[in-house]
């Protein structure tokens, strides 16, 4: 299959994010489980509830504070069926262990556990904060079927 449609895509994060949410609508069944990594403000969050619907369930995983308000609106239509874990997530080894975040404050998807090629510490603000860590399998039972898991 030819990449040739993606590079339309490229530079232009409304489109990506649009054939995110395709994929999870198509995918997405009634009862499901889905998993919003790095859940932000909650675009994907309150479509992945829908997608799944009262039978269903998401876990979100959002470690910056600052993030926590406007995640908590977004969702607060279908707040019986999320999970926000304001955690990040690291491997099994880590799990537990309070560690430090590049938190980019203008672009909060920028964020992360390591500073991402392209931020300009000259150019923006950019904290280093404290956050708590966990695993995907800590919330969600390996016997639980997970249909989506937005990274």
């Amino acid at each position: 299959m030819s990449d040739h449609w993606l590079s339309h895509l490229r530079g232009d994060p409304d489109a990506i994010e649009a054939v995110i949410e395709c994929a999870y609508r198509w995918a997405g069944r009634s009862g499901d489980t889905m998993i919003d990594c790095g859940a932000n403000r909650g675009r994907h969050t309150a479509p992945m509830a829908e997608a799944v619907g009262t039978a269903g369930r998401v876990v979100a995983f959002e470690p910056l504070p600052m993030m926590q308000a406007a995640l908590q609106q977004a969702v607060s239509s279908v707040a019986d069926r999320v999970t926000i874990v304001q955690q990040a997530l690291t491997n099994p080894d880590l799990a537990g262990t309070p560690t430090t975040f590049t938190c980019a404050t203008d672009r909060p998807g920028w964020s992360g556990l390591r500073q991402r090629h392209g931020l300009d510490p000259d150019q923006e603000q950019i904290d280093v904060i404290e956050v708590k860590t966990t695993t995907v399998d800590t919330w969600v039972d390996p016997a639980e079927p997970v249909r989506f898991m937005k990274l």
